[in-house]
């Protein structure tokens, strides 16, 4: 699921915003084969855009590839379905459930941070996407501030690229809906450098929690134990 679904541009003054144009984007993960899924099976005509995921973040610091024998496979697949569907744009998703500690070290100062986003930007072109999603699983409250100046350098290089090549890029990030991860986003700070916001709508409830619930719940049960732990409720709070 995802919120905030309006597509960045530009003003007539040439400085960043938003217009009313509705995304309907999907996840294809690497390992889809194993499921007995394939890119030909990705419903492209209603799609607008399709995120690939993953690719990782290296010891070094830089993008690469998470899974090399899938990408073989899935990325020259993924570029004939923009072939023949030529309005779907393709985004790499960089990160992943346990991305944490790879972020955490390629973002610890300023230079290596720029040097994790030019790499992204690079992994980007070099594979024939057409943007990028963040998907840092978590940041933490010492680390909002960074996340922030992340995504801010991540779209400096993108627009130093479309300034190069003519093209325009995309930056996404895949944000976590439960309240104590998502405060943790300064969403003021980092939304005018966002085209959209997906929202990872799972997981409010997994095997390490203490209270049985639903992993995904759009509104409160009655007599919910965590009712303020919701889909509905973390998307009105982080679009307000």
């Amino acid at each position: 699921m995802f919120f905030n679904s309006i597509e960045r541009g530009s003003n007539d003054n040439g400085t960043s915003g938003f217009n009313d144009q509705h995304q309907a984007p999907g996840y294809f993960p690497a390992g889809a084969s194993k499921l007995n899924y394939s890119v030909a099976d990705i419903p492209a005509q209603r799609l607008t855009h399709v995120i690939y995921a993953f690719a990782g973040i290296s010891p070094s610091g830089e993008c690469a590839s998470e899974s090399p024998a899938e990408d073989r496979v899935n990325l020259p697949e993924l570029l004939k379905l923009q072939h023949r569907h030529p309005h779907l744009k393709i985004l790499i998703s960089i990160g992943g459930a346990s991305s944490a500690a790879r972020y955490t070290n390629a973002t610890s100062t300023s230079a290596r941070m720029r040097k994790l986003a030019k790499s992204c930007v690079q992994y980007m072109t070099d594979n024939g996407f057409n943007g990028i999603d963040i998907d840092w699983e978590f940041p933490t409250a010492a680390q909002k501030q960074t996340y922030s100046a992340l995504i801010t350098e991540l779209r400096v290089q993108l627009d130093a690229e479309a300034n190069s090549d003519g093209q325009a890029y995309l930056l996404t990030i895949a944000a976590p809906a439960g309240p104590n991860n998502y405060k943790n986003i300064d969403l003021a700070h980092i939304h005018p450098q966002l085209d959209w916001i997906n929202l990872e709508t799972y997981d409010f409830t997994v095997t390490s929690s203490k209270t049985t619930n639903f992993v995904a719940p759009l509104f409160p049960a009655k007599d919910d134990p965590v009712p303020h732990s919701l889909i509905d409720r973390s998307a009105v709070e982080l679009a307000s």
